[in-house]
């Protein structure tokens, strides 16, 4: 594994890219963010990169009905090596971009990256 240096990113990604393999691939947007997605997550495997995972994530994922969508994207979260447990701060960090008009979810998305 790469040591942490002026090159590691941590790496903080939202549920619809951790389920983009399952779109529509004959659409190339979705085709590319697929791929960026498998390099994306490449590149925390093997180190260079650290991926970020939250209660937000975990949440989200929690309730989605489709099995094997929810299993494939709890595979991709068990690799994180970083986590951001839900907290007071990061709860008054949501509530600064829930004012900002953003909703409840993503809100605690962008404060838990």
């Amino acid at each position: 594994m790469a040591s942490e240096g002026a090159n590691d990113l941590k790496l903080y990604v939202d549920m619809c890219c951790l389920k983009r393999p399952f779109d529509d691939q004959s659409d190339a947007r979705v085709q590319l963010e697929a791929t960026a997605l498998e390099s994306v997550i490449q590149l925390c495997r093997d180190g260079t990169h650290t991926l970020v995972a939250s209660d937000a994530l975990r949440f989200e994922n929690s309730r989605n009905p489709n099995p094997d969508r929810q299993m494939f994207a709890r595979s991709l979260l068990d690799i994180a090596q970083m986590d951001v447990p839900n907290s007071a701060a990061v709860e008054e960090r949501a509530k600064v971009w829930q004012n900002a008009g953003i909703e409840l979810l993503d809100a605690l998305h962008l404060a838990s990256a």
